[in-house]
């Protein structure tokens, strides 16, 4: 790898880029030389003096998300973390300007701007140039859980069943974003954790995985009673590592009081034993040197075998893969990997539109309380 720096230009400056920056600096490869933002200037102007970017090289997209041209100049990576429902736009006119793009969480929000965008990569061989940034890929748990699996293979067997949950706890942050994180434009909740798909598609390998049914839930009404907050889904996976036609029960949710989240993945072995992950916070992994944990339980819940992967940072190691891409490395997820972790959000959205949102007390608590015990 060379040692060229290079210049980036941000699309917007919300937390997951200032992760980003941490690694950026402990990298001292990239440069954030530019930012653009739909807000004024005068409301910018502490945050942008934080990353140290020039007031003069702030940029104000119009409320189409559509970029003043001399943003462009003089970079060489644009990193795209505003809105969602902008990111289609955003990445192809990057693209044309012969910019690497990273772009953050997903290229589109709807399935006819995802195959437009997917179409124009492949039409003019731009797919090294694009970078899917999500989040999970870069989980050391989800790294190294193929081959942790390919050791207990052995003595285990396939996995026959899945069962996951992944529930954030109530915060100012989601609060403010509530407006437009949950509506459909944005993607809603479904999107916004697509991560136990990339758990599941590319830690453990599955081949495949298909959406059977859903379930949605107004699991915070101080975030929003018109879009769900909680969603259960059944789905079927096929892989390597899977017997055919394995269950998989997935629950995710936002806004759960403190003391109910929960981010944790159970694999069930035709052996009868069970591998459980547990993944920490962000805040967490980059505050110390925690990067989750995992533990094998017998038939009769007793754990007997353990461990911790250590390392890196998730911000370290998408800095790293972005260094790649500018060397012509491509990206870490080819086009193929990219439409299988998003055919179940096209189907979830034709599902959703006829499944009507759960506001039952009841109904709420049991989908609340009927998760994976991790201490079993």
């Amino acid at each position: 790898m060379s040692d060229k720096m290079y210049n980036l230009g941000a699309v917007g400056l919300g937390h997951w880029f200032d992760r980003l920056h941490a690694g950026m600096k402990k990298a001292n490869r990239i440069m954030i030389t530019k930012a653009v933002g739909t807000s004024p200037l005068e409301s910018k102007i502490a945050l942008l003096a934080r990353f140290g970017i020039p007031t003069v090289n702030y940029y104000q997209a119009d409320k189409y998300g559509h970029i003043p041209e001399q943003f462009y100049n003089e970079i060489d990576i644009v990193h795209i973390s505003d809105p969602n429902q902008f990111h289609a736009m955003q990445s192809i006119d990057a693209l044309k300007r012969q910019k690497y793009v990273v772009v953050e969480k997903t290229i589109a929000t709807n399935e006819a701007d995802f195959n437009s965008t997917i179409k124009y990569l492949i039409d003019n061989k731009q797919e090294n140039n694009l970078y899917l940034h999500l989040h999970y890929l870069h989980k050391l748990l989800t790294m190294e859980l193929n081959h942790l699996l390919e050791k207990l293979s052995s003595h285990n067997g396939k996995i026959n069943r899945v069962e996951s949950v992944f529930f954030e706890e109530e915060n100012d942050e989601d609060s403010r974003r509530s407006k437009w994180l949950f509506a459909p434009e944005s993607g809603g909740l479904f999107m916004d954790w697509i991560h136990p798909f990339e758990v599941i598609l590319k830690g453990a390998r599955a081949d495949s995985v298909k959406l059977d049914s859903i379930k949605q839930y107004v699991l915070n009404e101080g975030y929003t009673t018109i879009y769900p907050t909680g969603i259960e889904s059944k789905i079927t996976v096929n892989g390597r590592h899977f017997v055919k036609d394995t269950k998989w029960i997935s629950k995710i949710g936002k806004g759960v009081k403190d003391g109910l989240q929960k981010k944790t993945v159970h694999l069930y072995f035709e052996s009868g034993n069970m591998l459980e992950l547990n993944y920490k916070n962000s805040e967490m992994e980059f505050s110390s040197t925690e990067r989750g944990t995992w533990n094998l339980y017998d038939k009769n819940n007793n754990i007997i075998a353990k461990g911790s992967p250590s390392g890196l940072t998730a911000s370290e190691l998408l800095v790293s893969d972005i260094l790649e891409l500018c060397n012509g490395n491509g990206p870490m997820l080819k086009i193929d990997e990219i439409k299988r972790l998003f055919q179940p959000q096209w189907d979830y959205q034709k599902m959703s539109a006829s499944s009507a949102l759960i506001k039952n007390k009841k109904e709420i608590r049991d989908f609340i309380s009927n998760t994976i015990d991790s201490t079993l």
